[in-house]
This record gives C-alpha cells, structure tokens and sequence, in this order.
C-alpha cells in the first residue's frame, strides 16, 4: 500500500476511532468483528485501484449488532466519509453508503438479492443462514493471539456461593457488547444442564451494562452476586488492578467461542477473493499495514476456516435441543456441557 493510501486513511479515519473510544472503556479488549470487517475493505479499496471502470461497486454491509456500545448513525458516518474519501482518491468503483442491517430478515434479503457483497456480523446470526448463503472462508480478528471468546461467571470469594445453584434469587450482571453475543446462549445451556431454572426465573434480577467496569466492579464490592464477563475483559482489568483477580472466582466458563467475523457473499464475482485475502493476511508485515491495524486496534487478521465455528454450532444445537420452543426445558434432558473448559 503506498504513502497515499496510507496519508488518505490518516484523514478519514481518526471520526470513526474517536467514535469507538467514546462508546467503549475497553479499547483493545473490544476489537472485534467490525473491525476485521473495516481492514478488509481497506485492502479492497488499495487493490481497487487496477479495478475496471465498470466494474459493479463494492458493497459493503454490518449487522445492527455489530455496533452495540457504539452510536450507529455516527459510525456509519465515519465509514461513509472513509470510503468516498478512498474511492475519490484512487478512483474505485465503490458504494459509499455502508449498509446497516437491522434483522435477520434485512440480512437474508440482502444476500439473496445480492445487494449486499460482505457483510460483519455475530456467529449466531450466521449461523441462522442456509449453508448455501454460508461461506466456508471466514475471516476473524486476531487479539492478543486469541481469536476466541471464553465467557466466565464470576462471584465474589467471600460470598459463599460455590455453585449456579447458589444463585438462585440472587442478582446478575451481564455483559452487553458483539464480544459478549453468545453469553445469553451459553448461561441459558449451563443452567439447564445443572438442573436449575432458566436466567429469568433463576436470578431475581438481571441487568446488562457495555462497559466492563459497570460489569465486574459491583460484584466485586459486593452490590451484585454474580456477573458475566469475557475472560479477556477480565484479565485486562486484573493485570490494572490485582485485587480484582484476588477478589472474584469463576463458578464457570465457556468453551472458546468466535463471537464475530466478517464474510465475503458465496456467489460474489468482484474482485478476486484470493488476492484480497493474502492482501488482509500481509498487512501486519509491513509498516503500513501495521499502521492501519494500529488505528484499528487490532494485532491481526487471521484466515480461518469454518470449522472454527464448531464450538459456537454445538452450544446452540444443545440449547435448541435442551429449551424447546416453549421456553422451558423438559426433565431429563440435561447432559454434559459441550466441551465446556476446566476453571483455573
């Protein structure tokens, strides 16, 4: 990518990351999915210039969900600004107007018209598709190593609650953010497989806050029993604060999960996908690339298969198979967690 590309990224992108920082007390911890998504589209404009004119334009779309914790109409904004910035200055044949996906329904549609080229969003959205709308090609944020999400149910060690069951009508905290998107799923699968109520009749209450100090903070000075955080959230505010680590114990934790990831529409014929791909896999050996992932908070861009779904396939297959339709799990039908990870 030359100095230009670099020098136009510089201008048009700082909107979009005071956005994000405003919206999130987590910095690194929070890089996910939307992020991959935008580095992708970097690469494809940097490569867009050798682009035909009358190559159809690429368009470019993300899940509502993709933006908890982040004002939408603001980072929509930021990423039209982005790409006309780009698409003026290296003269692609671009859609500026990024599209925002308010349902399943807006989602479907939109690949099936093929309105849509690529598109950011949580696993369990995905998931939801038909497999010919799947894309056996994922492309997943890289932080700290991890492309996963582990969630942990904490308590406070003086608190003398040593299982799930020791909750009952006790209060919960709830992490609210795309990281955390398939936290629901897995605490509504380890209730029922210990034999306890669903969340809404286990605990008295349950509140949900973005910002992780809002999460862990009251159970550790004991204004909530139990709280649901990611472990790289958890470790992040341990290693500012050792207490915290001192303080709370996981009761239990999730198998390692991707929450989020980006794909490119199975049937798309833009751009050549190979190119693109190797481009997004280089750009943390080069300074430029390295540049761009810095703004974008990220490490890296990791090319991942689908199989690195499993995890996140077999929690929602025993969830559908443990809570039926009725909402109430029927008797008898708890089992073993679906290669739920040993604690600490």
């Amino acid at each position: 990518m030359t100095r230009r590309f670099i020098g136009s990224l510089k201008r048009v992108l700082p909107g979009f990351v005071r956005v994000n920082r405003a919206h999130s007390s987590r910095g690194p911890v929070f890089a996910g999915g939307a992020h991959s998504f935008l580095l992708m589209l970097a690469v494809v404009l940097a490569l867009g210039s050798s682009d035909k004119p009358n190559r159809p334009p690429f368009r470019f779309a993300f899940s509502t969900r993709m933006f908890i914790g982040v004002n939408e109409n603001d980072a929509k904004a930021a990423v039209k600004a982005w790409a006309q910035g780009l698409a003026k200055e290296r003269n692609i044949n671009l859609d500026g107007q990024p599209t925002i996906l308010q349902s399943q329904a807006e989602l479907v549609e939109a690949l099936r018209s093929q309105q849509v080229d690529c598109v950011s969003l949580t696993t369990d959205d995905y998931l939801t598709l038909a497999p010919d709308m799947q894309n056996t090609n994922l492309l997943v944020s890289s932080i700290s190593g991890r492309t996963t999400e582990q969630y942990l149910l904490l308590v406070h060690v003086k608190s003398g609650i040593s299982s799930p069951a020791d909750l009952k009508g006790r209060s919960l905290v709830m992490l609210d953010h795309v990281r955390a998107s398939l936290a629901p799923i897995w605490l509504d699968v380890l209730l029922v497989q210990e034999g306890l109520a669903l969340p809404a009749r286990h605990f008295s209450q349950i509140r949900s806050a973005q910002k992780l100090t809002a999460v862990v903070l009251p159970v550790f000075f004991r204004q909530q029993a139990a709280c649901v955080v990611t472990r790289s959230g958890f470790d992040t505010m341990s290693e500012l604060n050792p207490q915290i680590r001192a303080q709370l114990k996981p009761l239990a934790a999730s198998p390692e999960l991707v929450p989020a990831f980006t794909f490119l529409r199975p049937d798309y014929r833009g751009a050549p996908q190979d190119e693109i791909v190797a481009e997004v896999l280089k750009m943390h050996l080069t300074p430029s690339g390295k540049q761009i992932l810095t703004l974008f908070q990220t490490d890296l861009i990791e090319h991942m298969p689908a199989s690195v779904l499993m995890s996140a396939r077999e929690l929602i297959e025993t969830r559908r198979r443990l809570i039926p339709a009725s909402g109430e799990p029927p008797r008898g039908e708890a089992g073993p967690s679906p290669k739920a990870n040993s604690l600490p």
